[in-house]
């Protein structure tokens, strides 16, 4: 994948991440903080609503990794793994 940078290894296998990762996780944190975490518990401290979203983006980017990850596994195990 061009124009990526390695940000570790699982069992020999690469984890790489596009530039544009950061990117769009902070534009999923802000959408989270701004537009919908505020619509479904409204009155919170905007703090709150910072630290939801960012973490939110957080979980978001851990669950692709992994499920990304298990593709990759699978794949390198061979058929009928």
């Amino acid at each position: 994948m061009k124009r990526s940078i390695q940000v570790g290894s699982i069992r020999g296998l690469e984890i790489r991440a596009h530039w544009s990762v950061p990117l769009v996780m902070l534009f999923f944190a802000y959408g989270l903080a701004r537009w919908t975490l505020p619509g479904y518990a409204p009155g919170l401290a905007p703090v709150i609503y910072a630290v939801v979203g960012v973490v939110g983006a957080f979980l978001l980017l851990v669950s692709l990794v992994v499920h990304e990850a298990a593709h990759a596994l699978m794949a390198a195990a061979g058929p009928g793994s």
